[in-house]
């Protein structure tokens, strides 16, 4: 499973903020951990819907 952010959507937020995402020094996200492990599986299904504009989804 991946998780991948849509910079265009993203409006900085911060709701997604966790060990997988940040923000970059201009405000949108920063995917620090594309590759999602079993381990942070939970964290992923939590960030994806606390994006208030949709910026984010889960493949795989």
């Amino acid at each position: 499973m991946r998780i991948q952010a849509d910079l265009e959507w993203c409006e900085g937020h911060s709701s997604c903020v966790s060990a997988l995402l940040d923000l970059s020094e201009d405000g949108t996200v920063l995917v620090l951990q594309s590759e999602v492990t079993p381990e942070r599986s939970d964290e992923a299904a939590d960030a994806v819907p606390s994006c208030p504009v949709a910026a984010l989804r889960l493949i795989g």
